[in-house]
């Protein structure tokens, strides 16, 4: 599950579009928008677009934005 004002945060953060970020991964604006609410999960080549496009992203940010339902989980275990 993916934790999309986290997402928004850190693309706004950069000064970027959603549309760009979506352009980069190789998807179309409806169907990141779809990921984004948790429609369709994010491949493992699109999580690896954003990792190249946000490179200040820590991994423990990285974790939190697309692995949101896991942690959260593994929290209350």
């Amino acid at each position: 599950m993916t934790d999309r004002s986290k997402f928004v945060y850190v693309v706004n953060r950069n000064g970027k579009k959603l549309y760009e970020v979506a352009a980069a991964m190789g998807i179309s604006p409806q169907s990141l928008s779809y990921k984004l609410g948790n429609t369709y999960p994010f491949t493992a080549a699109e999580m690896n677009k954003f990792r190249e496009m946000f490179p200040d992203v820590t991994p423990e940010e990285f974790q939190s934005i697309f692995f949101a339902a896991e942690l959260a989980a593994e929290a209350n275990a």
